[in-house]
């Protein structure tokens, strides 16, 4: 269940940013939408912001691979 809401709350901050010129997100890695560890040098998230592929990179990971369609918005 936290999972879930987590998940509702993170994209409803994403829709708010997109659309408008408040920034409601944390500058934390954990606040990408959907950012979820899965061992020590691998994570899986949904579409990171510009701001938060420079978190990406300061935590050190070095490769990240876009599953994004070609047409996709983002």
């Amino acid at each position: 269940m936290f999972h879930t809401l987590r998940t509702v709350t993170g994209y409803l901050a994403t829709l708010v940013e997109k659309y408008t010129n408040l920034k409601v997100s944390k500058n934390s890695i954990s606040c990408i939408y959907n950012y979820l560890k899965v061992g020590e040098n691998l994570v899986t998230s949904g579409q990171p912001t510009e701001e938060q592929f420079v978190l990406i990179k300061d935590r050190g990971y070095n490769t990240v691979i876009n599953l994004a369609p070609e047409n996709a918005e983002n």
